[in-house]
């Protein structure tokens, strides 16, 4: 088929040439005064017949060339039951690798297509993702192009070789997928490959909500994805209004503004597995995708809730009891958490913030509450709905192991009470990359010990963005 092909394109190719050499004949000025001899006008008839008799030809085989284009070029349907042996395709709009460098609103509609077509995963995850390419595309298009790229076919088997230590097999696609990958990248990694789009959690994590990540700080807070290396926020305490007199001069009542800076930070994890899996791509594939998003969730919540902000994100709590110690309660009577505490918290956040107030705290801390007693017993309410939290005060609870979960001798910062999506900004930088190590030596003499490793990273930060919003209550 391959060869009909290219014999169409050669046709079509030297028709077209003919035919564009008789009208540039045609068009060439004739230098000379007086009317056209009679060899002339014979030319002139013989070159316009020729011209004439071309045009239909090149119709017929550029017809004929689309066609079959079509037909390779076109993904595979199931064959019906006790239907004739015939293969019907359908065009894939994808297989043109041209289709990242067009239009921004093509490249943007391909991207979706991209997303639509993604296998193996839940509609729920697609709509993460195809939110998360609409917040955060930059006008060139940079997520747009780097998920095309990413979510070919092509570029997934050649990932699957590569990862595998397989790169002899790679076929001229899948070279063609990985530098267009590496061209459209977003992890900007000279050694790493960029992990397929139906694998990277940082597409398929990022900004997602409704129990796709036990994560309870990324839940809550408010998830910025990025592209680039930095992210800004404006804070103010806000502008202050005021009644005045008819014609009375306007006050200067402009709010004093600063920009806070969040950088992600580069996190990574290192995937081991056996020299006897290593073939078997599809059972890695899934295998690893899923290790991936456990790993990097893990280590969210604790550095969402504890991380210094060296080298790694600022901790909610962190972030709270160091820099923001105005907005920490101290609890009533010393070692001790009691109901008193509670009240006094939330009388800590601003009533604007507290309408749509959280709680979080390690669970043995909510058990806690739920012990007060019964003269304490409307500060806790049980919900019966499996996906309704409890509340406290009647806004919900929601646990966080990573959280002090004992309180005693010196500080312990037990809970948090406010509206953490205005009060704490998570920022991801979308894409993960994965490099292959391709022998692992055992410890005791430093030989091989039949495994590889694959080595992922990715970046993120995070910070408190509004202390009125949040306080932490702290049992000394």
């Amino acid at each position: 088929m391959s060869k009909r092909l290219e014999t169409l394109r050669n046709k079509l190719a030297a028709v077209e040439a003919e035919r564009a050499a008789a009208k540039s004949e045609l068009l060439e000025p004739v230098e000379r005064d007086g009317d056209p001899t009679e060899d002339e006008a014979t030319q002139t008839r013989s070159l316009v017949a020729k011209f004439e008799e071309l045009g239909p030809q090149a119709d017929a085989l550029a017809e004929e060339l689309r066609s079959l284009e079509a037909v390779l070029n076109a993904p595979e349907r199931a064959r019906v039951a006790g239907a004739p042996t015939v293969l019907i395709r359908q065009a894939n709009p994808l297989d043109d690798e041209n289709v990242q460098y067009g239009p921004i609103d093509q490249v943007r509609g391909a991207a979706k297509t991209a997303i639509e077509r993604v296998a193996q995963t839940s509609d729920h995850v697609r709509e993460q993702m195809t939110r998360t390419l609409e917040r955060t595309d930059d006008p060139s298009g940079r997520l747009s192009r780097h998920i095309i790229a990413a979510s070919r076919d092509t570029y997934r088997s050649a990932f699957g070789k590569l990862i595998s230590g397989r790169q002899y097999e790679l076929t001229p696609d899948e070279i063609r997928s990985v530098q267009h990958v590496r061209a459209a990248s977003l992890t900007d990694a000279s050694g790493g490959y960029a992990v397929p789009t139906v694998l990277d959690p940082t597409i398929i994590l990022t900004g997602a909500h409704n129990g796709l990540t036990p994560n309870t700080v990324r839940q809550l807070a408010n998830v910025v994805q990025i592209t680039g290396d930095n992210y800004n926020v404006v804070q103010s305490a806000g502008v202050t209004a005021s009644y005045v007199a008819e014609a009375t001069e306007a006050t200067d009542n402009a709010p004093t503004l600063a920009i806070k800076t969040i950088t992600p930070y580069k996190a990574h994890a290192f995937v081991p597995f056996t020299y006897e899996i290593q073939g078997d791509w599809p059972q890695m594939e899934s295998e690893m995708g899923r290790l991936l998003m456990v790993a990097k969730d893990d280590l969210e919540i604790e550095k969402f809730t504890t991380g210094t902000g060296s080298t790694q994100p600022l901790g909610l709590v962190y972030d709270m009891y160091t820099n923001y110690s105005g907005q920490t309660q101290a609890s009533a009577s010393a070692d001790t958490f009691a109901a008193a505490d509670i009240y006094a918290l939330a009388n800590k956040v601003a009533l604007r913030f507290r309408a749509r107030g959280q709680w979080m705290a390690n669970e043995v801390i909510f058990d806690r509450v739920r012990g007060f007693g019964a003269a304490e017993k409307d500060i806790w309410e049980s919900s019966i709905a499996l996906d309704r939290p409890a509340t406290i005060l009647g806004r919900p609870v929601y646990g966080n192991a990573a959280m002090d979960s004992t309180y005693g001798s010196g500080e312990n910062y037990v809970m948090i009470f406010g509206d953490i999506r205005e009060g704490y900004t998570i920022v991801d930088r979308v894409g993960m990359s994965v490099e292959l190590i391709p022998n692992l030596f055992g410890g005791t003499n430093n030989y091989p010990n039949g495994m590889r490793g694959l080595y992922a990273y990715w970046r993120n930060g995070a910070a408190v963005v509004n202390s009125s919003a949040l306080a932490t209550l702290n049992i000394t």
